[in-house]
């Protein structure tokens, strides 16, 4: 949430993520009374407050997908809650269709993708820590290096297309068509 101050100047944002497990014994009115408070109109609307028993002997899960118990089952959602990547497509639409699969395979590391308009932003969003991971095929070097830079220095993992020099000449087509630049948060695997 952004307001103005006193002097008609944006205030510093106040920026939060927030997942919130119950184990169903204290709803939210109750545990806010607990404290002294009282609920204000709206609270419950930003929280579920929904009974849960799925009565398969896995707590709220009734499925858990391969996983060893289901406090492994909620560590992996806890890991992959929120997570973001960011990437862009190609304007022609044969090679678009090639970069689906890949953007598919990647996308099981990811909760939600992005896209805030252009290679370098997307790079600075990663360093920034906004988004958690990027990748994008076919790209000129101008389009990508200033961010993959900054994403760097922030201490995102960046791989860089390993493509001639466009100071030797012309990069060829089909070379640069084909390379990948990625950055991603440390600990994200791929």
């Amino acid at each position: 949430k952004a307001r103005a101050g006193r002097e008609g100047q944006a205030r510093k944002a106040l920026e939060w993520r927030l997942l919130f497990l119950s184990n169903g014994e204290m709803g939210l009115a109750d545990k806010i009374k607990e404290g002294g408070g009282r609920i204000a109109a709206g609270m419950e609307v930003r929280v579920v407050d929904l009974p849960v028993e799925a009565g398969a002997g896995l707590g709220l899960f009734e499925e858990i997908h391969g996983a060893p118990d289901a406090g492994a089952f909620a560590q992996g959602l806890k890991g992959a809650a929120g997570r973001l990547y960011g990437t862009g497509f190609s304007f022609d639409a044969d090679r678009r269709e090639r970069q689906f699969p890949a953007f598919a395979a990647t996308m099981r590391q990811y909760t939600d993708m992005r896209r805030l308009g252009s290679a370098a932003l997307d790079l600075c969003m990663v360093a920034d820590g906004a988004l958690d991971g990027y990748g994008e095929q076919g790209l000129h070097e101008h389009d990508w290096a200033a961010g993959a830079l900054i994403a760097e220095e922030a201490g995102a993992l960046v791989t860089r297309p390993e493509l001639p020099s466009p100071a030797a000449g012309e990069v060829p087509a089909a070379d640069r068509l084909a390379a990948w630049i990625t950055a991603r948060e440390r600990g994200i695997p791929g």
